[in-house]
């Protein structure tokens, strides 16, 4: 009984606080890609992320190929932009056709 008294007794210690993760600095392509993203060019974006998508490095093509994803057309989009063009186009031929 002395040994079960003596074990409550005993308070586990806290655990230690987790240690925030120091992100690795980029690489000086990817920051210039983000970059580029953040000041709305996103010609210059889209033209770093193929190139680093070539790229012979695993983690820099990596970095490209999210890019180029987010950069990609919505084909939703898309359509939604052409089936709107060819109603302007049908409702003036209609309205500007032979009366």
């Amino acid at each position: 009984m002395a040994e079960e008294t003596a074990a409550s007794d005993v308070t586990e210690a806290p655990p230690k606080p987790a240690t925030p993760e120091v992100p690795r600095p980029l690489h000086p392509d990817v920051a210039a890609m983000e970059n580029a993203l953040t000041r709305g060019d996103f010609r210059d974006a889209r033209d770093i992320a193929t190139r680093l998508a070539k790229s012979d490095d695993e983690a820099l093509r990596e970095a490209g190929a999210v890019m180029l994803d987010r950069l990609r057309l919505d084909p939703t989009i898309l359509t939604a932009l052409l089936f709107t063009g060819a109603l302007i186009l049908i409702l003036a031929g209609m309205y500007l056709g032979p009366r």
